[in-house]
């Protein structure tokens, strides 16, 4: 093309010392940016490589470190990324963009759910106890596993994606002792899936009672259910049970706790105190007085416990 023979002639002129600047940067610039338009990823990296290394700064220029490091994390060259990071970095002091870990790259460079997953795996296959990457994929899989959206449609491998979660979290737990977040992640969780329970417990105690004639036993079948859901939403409530005491327990060990740190200390033993609860009204049911006494205790002392942390 007539830019690089340019560049190739201006090398020349360069080299002969019949041009003042080492680079020449105004062809070299437009050289890239044709050759990125273009579609010609190669070329465009060649020149760009030329500028980058040479540090070169001012307006305009970058996009060239910002090309480069992009260039770099999709071809898994961690080395060259990390490279184009700091001369960026050095260069460009003030921008935030070359701030940004592999993590970050991995996340804004996927679109969507599956992308996003397969780029975090890829990552964390080299780097399995990267603190960063374990959070956020954690959070990634818990917005999916807990929508907000009430229509949304929940995925066919729940239970696998539920279990990878809850791994990811609890290696970010090991990671960093006295970090509370993925044990509220995990209760959070498991809470949100008590409740979908909670609404098969309520709708199926409301159809067998306006099936059941008053004077008469619910029949077999229905009973048959009310025991399952309730074994159901207990064994889904256990699974909040850990978390919460571990999270409270790390609120309870710091010396201040901000409004939001109250809010989700009162949170964890609320539910903690709901928990048991359910607990105690089981051990009753069976007339398991021991365990119904136990378990009293632990409501107790949750619900003295949200009653001693003061907004």
């Amino acid at each position: 093309t007539k830019l690089k023979k340019a560049i190739d002639y201006s090398d020349i002129l360069i080299k002969l010392k019949l041009l003042p600047s080492i680079l020449d940067t105004n062809v070299l610039i437009l050289a890239g940016i044709t050759a990125e338009s273009g579609g010609f990823k190669e070329d465009a990296l060649e020149y760009y490589k030329k500028l980058a290394n040479a540090k070169v700064g001012g307006e305009g220029f970058e996009g060239v470190y910002r090309y480069l490091i992009t260039y770099s994390f999709g071809k898994k060259d961690m080395e060259s990324f990390e490279r184009y990071k700091s001369l960026g970095k050095e260069v460009f002091p003030k921008s935030d963009y070359f701030d940004y870990d592999k993590v970050d790259f991995a996340v804004g460079l996927a679109s969507g759910f599956e992308e996003k997953l397969k780029a975090i795996d890829e990552l964390l296959a080299t780097d399995p106890d990267n603190f960063k990457a374990n959070q956020v994929l954690g959070e990634i899989l818990y917005d999916t596993l807990d929508p907000r959206e009430q229509e949304a449609v929940l995925p066919a491998n729940y239970a696998e994606l539920e279990k990878k979660m809850i791994n990811a979290f609890s290696r970010t737990a090991k990671a960093r002792p006295g970090y509370e977040i993925p044990y509220l992640y995990i209760g959070d969780h498991f809470i949100n899936k008590a409740s979908i329970v909670s609404e098969k417990r309520d709708q199926h105690a409301r159809d067998m009672k306006a099936r059941t004639k008053p004077g008469t036993m619910a029949s077999k079948e229905d009973i048959a259910k009310r025991d399952a859901l309730d074994k159901e939403y207990g064994e889904t409530l256990e699974g909040a049970k850990e978390p919460y005491e571990a999270a409270a327990a790390i609120y309870a060990g710091k010396a201040e706790l901000d409004i939001r740190d109250k809010q989700q200390y009162k949170k964890a033993a609320s539910y903690l105190a709901d928990i048991f609860a359910f607990k105690k009204a089981m051990a009753g049911k069976v007339k398991n007085t021991a365990d119904q006494a136990k378990w009293a205790a632990e409501e107790k002392k949750w619900n003295d416990r949200y009653e001693s942390i003061k907004n």
